[in-house]
């Protein structure tokens, strides 16, 4: 197959060596232009250090025969790769949400973004609750006859 371009979320090209055939030295840069044989499909390796973005990549390919060549009517294939942004920092933010008893608690966006919008996970889960003790009131008053 040959390489048709390599785009990050903002449509641009990537930096070199994001998508890399073979591994360390030996690696070789996969852009615009590039052909990837048969035997070498699964040495196709992506690098989310290179780029620091985050978001959905785009690949585009048309397939060609083994020595290179065009395919007569053959058409451009796209696959995507969703890269996770770096890790969100919540250092500095501090979110709470009260409901009454049997009321309801809206959690806003940013409670999930962190302190960079650009650093949000692409996905949370809940894995732990913490409630935190009710506290009643004591009443000073003696029961009846006591």
């Amino acid at each position: 197959m040959k390489i048709v371009s390599v785009h990050g979320p903002d449509d641009q090209n990537t930096h070199a060596n994001i998508m890399t055939l073979g591994d360390g030295g030996t690696a070789r840069n996969l852009a615009a232009g590039a052909f990837i044989d048969k035997a070498d499909f699964s040495k196709v390796q992506w690098n989310a250090d290179v780029d620091h973005g985050s978001g959905t990549y785009t690949v585009q390919f048309v397939p060609v025969t083994a020595d290179h060549n065009d395919i007569a009517n053959a058409k451009t294939q796209t696959f995507t790769v969703k890269e996770a942004a770096e890790q969100p920092d919540y250092s500095t933010t501090t979110f709470s949400a009260a409901a009454e008893h049997n009321g309801d608690a809206t959690f806003g966006k940013a409670m999930f973004d962190g302190t960079d919008a650009a650093k949000a996970p692409m996905h949370t889960s809940a894995s732990r609750r913490s409630l935190e003790p009710c506290r009643r009131r004591q009443s000073s008053r003696t029961a009846p006859g006591g």
